[in-house]
């Protein structure tokens, strides 16, 4: 029976650095287990992305791999945002298949560093569109994390998240991000892992969940 375990949550939170001690722990324990981060998979959605830069780019945008920044007026092309989007989708299910499913199917325990709520999160806050996260093509996304995965959603207030990041700019980013998060968490049900407590504290209620699930299955 395969066990993926997905790490989800905004930046500062905590969840690479838990993920990364339990991945440690886990093979200490004999248990075969792969780590992947998984949160950019842009392949055929760098075509879109390749059009926005080249003909509907103001001056003054930046040139980015990725249009996550608060800063990219990409959500104003509805048709290269849609392309994106969709091409985006094609692109988790090929890199699931190789990094999550695949390995699975070889009796690995999967240990996620972010994957596809992450990367629709990262969408919806690019198009400014909450309501993708529960449009048909939003559901798709999640239908891509293989059945029985357990699905953990790290959660701080936005402010300790700043000060533990270096590389994050603005807080405004992280209240949206962490919005999000929170409406996919009450449509799926999933488990928040709030890190507002000491790291120990924190890692223990996170292996308790992680044993549970590993030994009964849920």
């Amino acid at each position: 029976m395969r066990k993926i375990i997905c790490f989800s949550g905004i930046d500062g939170s905590g969840k690479s650095s838990h993920a990364r001690l339990i991945l440690k722990e886990l093979k200490a324990e004999g248990i075969r287990c792969k780590y992947k981060w998984l949160r950019y998979t842009n392949f055929f959605s760098l075509i879109p992305l390749t059009l926005y830069h080249t003909y509907m780019r103001t001056p003054n945008s930046p040139i980015t791999t990725t249009p996550f920044s608060s800063e990219t007026n990409f959500q104003t092309s509805t048709v290269v945002s849609t392309l994106w989007t969709f091409f985006q989708l094609v692109d988790a299910l090929i890199f699931s298949a190789i990094y999550v499913y695949l390995p699975a199917l070889l009796g690995y325990t999967l240990i996620l560093d972010r994957f596809v709520v992450d990367t629709l999160v990262d969408i919806a806050f690019s198009l400014k569109s909450k309501s993708l996260l529960s449009s048909k093509l939003g559901k798709l996304f999640v239908r891509i994390i293989p059945k029985d995965s357990m699905v953990l959603i790290f959660d701080v207030d936005e402010s300790i998240a700043l000060s533990r990041k270096n590389d994050i700019s603005e807080i405004d980013s992280l209240v949206i991000r962490r919005e999000l998060y929170h409406l996919m968490t009450e449509t799926y049900f999933w488990q928040i892992i709030n890190t507002r407590k000491s790291f120990l504290e924190v890692h223990n209620e996170v292996r308790e969940f992680v044993l549970s699930y590993l030994h009964d299955g849920r």
